[in-house]
């Protein structure tokens, strides 16, 4: 495929791969694999690329993206029926996810979609999975998930949020002494939950640890990047490569240490 033709397919966000990836894949940590999450995750991940092509497609108006859009649209309604036929509790998380893709897609047609609103909300989104694969998996509805899965869940979640703070600190935000300011402290938050988790016996120490180390890079990279940029020029796409790896890097640590089956003796 064509360099133009692919970049109107595939979404060009790197961090957003660990996002929608790492939820998912907790899900199936902890409730267990079954045959419906494979109908399910392509659903999931095939329904990412076609949400992409939509804000593509919003934002320029009508007039580009059209066919990756429909294809991939098509393709994403098929795999959710599959979905809820076979798996008919997922019904209940439409109750969630509409009105959280009825703002997203409102703020992209907006073209606020690099806002704080529609950030928060496609986290929101992609951290739900983490329970909706659960279940996917024990054939339970939302109500009956258990406290640990929702901690576990909530916890990943609130990595993804604080993701927002901290990349707009480096790129969109960057010299803001208030964005800085916010992002250390929801870090600092992040360890305060972290720690109660562990407390409670549903996460382990480790965990406690990457908060911390999220936290120090949270106040540090910022800096470090302006400094960097300053005297030896870095473009700010490179930057934007680099911060989104490192997200992929961190999002490996939170995942590993919520894991139950790792940490667990």
């Amino acid at each position: 495929m064509a360099k133009g033709k692919r970049r109107s397919w595939v979404p060009n966000q790197h961090g957003a791969w660990a996002m929608v990836a790492a939820p998912p894949l907790l899900g199936i940590v902890l409730g267990g694999a079954s045959w419906i999450h494979l109908p399910l995750l392509a659903a999931w991940w095939v329904g990412y690329f076609a949400y992409f092509s939509l804000t593509q497609w919003l934002a320029s108006k009508g007039r580009r993206n059209g066919v990756p859009l429909r294809n991939l649209g098509v393709a994403t309604a098929l795999l959710v029926l599959v979905s809820v036929v076979a798996a008919p509790e997922l019904c209940w998380w439409a109750i969630a996810y509409l009105p959280l893709v009825s703002i997203a897609i409102n703020e992209s047609r907006c073209r606020r979609d690099r806002g704080v609103v529609n950030d928060t909300v496609t986290v929101l989104a992609a951290g739900l999975m983490a329970p909706v694969v659960f279940t996917a998996g024990t054939g339970d509805a939302p109500w009956q998930i258990s406290g640990g899965v929702w901690v576990l869940s909530g916890l990943l979640a609130a990595y993804f949020l604080g993701t927002v703070p901290y990349v707009k600190t480096n790129i969109r935000e960057r010299g803001s002494r208030a964005w800085l300011i916010g992002s250390v402290l929801y870090h600092v938050g992040g360890i305060m939950a972290a720690a109660f988790a562990a407390a409670a016996g549903f996460t382990g120490a480790a965990h406690i640890v990457v908060w911390v180390l999220l936290a120090i890079r949270a106040g540090m990279v910022p800096v470090l990047r302006a400094r960097a940029s300053a005297v030896a020029g870095v473009r700010a796409k490179r930057w934007a490569m680099i911060i989104g790896v490192g997200e992929i890097v961190a999002t490996i640590a939170v995942f590993l240490t919520l894991s139950p089956r790792l940490w667990c003796s």
